[in-house]
């Protein structure tokens, strides 16, 4: 969602809220206490969780499997589709590209992306990544985010764009 806004150059404000204490906040906002939340022209939509419900559909062993093939699947796609001209659709950076880079983004993890996440990244998460980093759809996101990205902060603050 962010890196849509800094492409649609929407002034945005991304905050850190402290767990525990961020209930009182949220709940002020939504009726409910579950993040994100997005809030414009006074009001403040919190969907990400809704779409999560389930934990995904991730039940088993066999569900993992899955996801590690829908991520090789994913990636291949992105590699093969992106050789002739750098994008997916056509010769210019589309809702396609955006999609799909901010989508892979979170496996990936381009250089100098303002995509904040936990630090140290947990041994298993770690390894996961490790699995496709040199795989050619991760060339592809890395390849697709330095031209595109703008922005290279938004945490605690505007984003360049907004400035």
């Amino acid at each position: 969602m962010r890196w849509a806004l800094d492409i649609k150059h929407v002034p945005h404000r991304r905050r850190s809220l402290l767990p525990g204490l961020h209930r009182a906040t949220l709940k002020r906002q939504t009726g409910r206490t579950v993040t994100p939340v997005l809030l414009h022209d006074g009001i403040a939509l919190d969907g990400s969780a809704r779409i999560l419900a389930k934990g995904n559909g991730i039940t088993g062993a066999d569900a993992v499997e899955d996801g590690l093939r829908a991520a090789t699947v994913a990636l291949d796609f992105v590699a093969a589709r992106g050789v002739a001209t750098g994008y997916l659709c056509g010769n210019a950076f589309s809702v396609a590209d955006l999609t799909a880079a901010s989508t892979l983004a979170v496996l990936i993890r381009p250089v100098n992306s303002p995509m904040s996440s936990p630090q140290p990244v947990a041994r298993g998460f770690r390894e996961l990544m490790d699995r496709y980093a040199d795989h050619p759809g991760a060339a592809w996101v890395r390849g697709i985010d330095e031209p595109h990205r703008g922005a290279r902060s938004d945490f605690d603050g505007p984003s360049e764009e907004a400035a």
